[in-house]
Parts: C-alpha cells; sequence; structure tokens
C-alpha cells in the first residue's frame, strides 16, 4: 500500500496533472491513516514519515503552501526515528528499514533546504536542525547504492534533482554527478525497460547534454 501510494505520488509529480495530484495526495492521506493502526515499531514510523512528506510535496505542488511545509515539518517527528534507530535496525526487516531510511532522511533534507526563509526557521525551531541538501542527495545515492527495496525511489530522486531541480535553478551538473546518473539510468533502463518514469529522467539528461531529438523522442514514448 505505501509503495503502490508513492509510486502514484511520483506518476502525478512526473506529470503535474492536478487530478493525478489529487488522487496520489488521498492515497497517501489512506495509507497514513493505515499506519497509525499498525504495531508500534521503528516501520511503522517510517511508513508515517515517508507519507507525510510525501504528503506535503504533493501539496507544495497543489499550491496549498502552508499544509505542504506543515506536513514536511510533522514527518520529522517520524523520519527523527528512522534517523536514531532505522539505519541501524538489526531486526529481521533491517534491509527493508534501513532502505527506507535512507531515502526518507534524504527526501526530508533535501527538501528542507529549499523552504522558504520564514518557513525554514519556523522548521529550524520545530526539528532543531537545518536543511543540508548535499547531505541529502548523499543519503539518496547510498539508497540506490546499496540496492535495497527503495533503491529505484533513491535513484529516481537523484537523477530527478540533478535533471530537473538543477536546470530549473540554473546549476549545472559535474562530470561525477552526470556519470552517477548515466549509471542509474542506464541500470534501471535496463531492469525496467519501458518504464515511464525513468524515460521521462532519461529525456530530460538528454535535454540537459543538448541533444533535443532524442529528448523528444523519449518524451513522446513515454
Amino acid at each position: 500500500g505505501m509503495l503502490y501510494a508513492l509510486l502514484s505520488a511520483s506518476k502525478g509529480i512526473a506529470n503535474l496533472s492536478d487530478d493525478q495530484l489529487s488522487q496520489c495526495h488521498d492515497r497517501l492521506v489512506v495509507a497514513e491513516r493505515l499506519a497509525v493502526q499498525g504495531e508500534d515499531w521503528v516501520g511503522k514510523h517510517g511508513i508515517r514519515g515517508l507519507c507525510l512528506i510525501s504528503m506535503g510535496l504533493v501539496e507544495l505542488l497543489q499550491h496549498s503552501y502552508v499544509k505542504g511545509i506543515y506536513n514536511i515539518m510533522r514527518s520529522w517527528k517520524y523520519i527523527r526515528i528512522l534517523r536514531d534507530d532505522g539505519l541501524t535496525y538489526e531486526g529481521m526487516e533491517k534491509e527493508v528499514v534501513r532502505s527506507a531510511a535512507l531515502m526518507a532522511i534524504g527526501s526530508f533534507y533535501i527538501l528542507y533546504s529549499f523552504l522558504p526563509p520564514t518557513a525554514s526557521k519556523m522548521a529550524a525551531w520545530f526539528s532543531g536542525f537545518e536543511g543540508d541538501r548535499e547531505k541529502g542527495l548523499k543519503y539518496m545515492y547510498d539508497c540506490w547504492k546499496e540496492g535495497g527495496i527503495c533503491a529505484p525511489w533513491g535513484a529516481l530522486n537523484y537523477v530527478s534533482f540533478h535533471v530537473d531541480t538543477k536546470t530549473f535553478v540554473g546549476e549545472r551538473m559535474s562530470r561525477k554527478e552526470h556519470a552517477n546518473v548515466v549509471q542509474m539510468l542506464n541500470t534501471y533502463s535496463a531492469k525496467y525497460p519501458g518504464s515511464v518514469l525513468f524515460s521521462i529522467s532519461e529525456s530530460g539528461l538528454y535535454a540537459c547534454d543538448r541533444n533535443i531529438p532524442k529528448a523528444r523522442e523519449l518524451n513522446e514514448s513515454a
């Protein structure tokens, strides 16, 4: 349920469709409510944190800025547990918990670092630390590199940030970042041929590299 909801969120975000954003937001709300009913363990808190931060992101895209920032800040209550206990969890689910922890913590750091100054000051008071974009990207890279259940999401977030977000704010990828993006896209193009999400990201990479015909071809076939 959690991964399906997050997949729906990513599809909605990738297509910037209002109706898809509304649908995936509704699914995330349901997923978070279901998580509340579960047993009290680190995995439960991880699911709630992932749902809340995803809800916050969708709400920001829907221009519900107050709600979006509020849910991103709320997510820290649960993501902090993942940071403290999930990365070193030793139960039978440790690989799943660690993978989800890396993605959730990375997402929080990255989103937090882009909050407006007033909101970030409020969030710093609320959570006790400031956002760190580079640290967040390192968590995403590690999530992908370790190959856990959330590895494709870690890769997709890493790629999307460097291909889309950096382009939007007028920054260029370093050679190392570009090599990482190419490696991730090659890995998942082979593993998930025809994937809409990775095809769109690959199209964005070709656009960044100024290969517009190839970018258009991939975008039209996605």
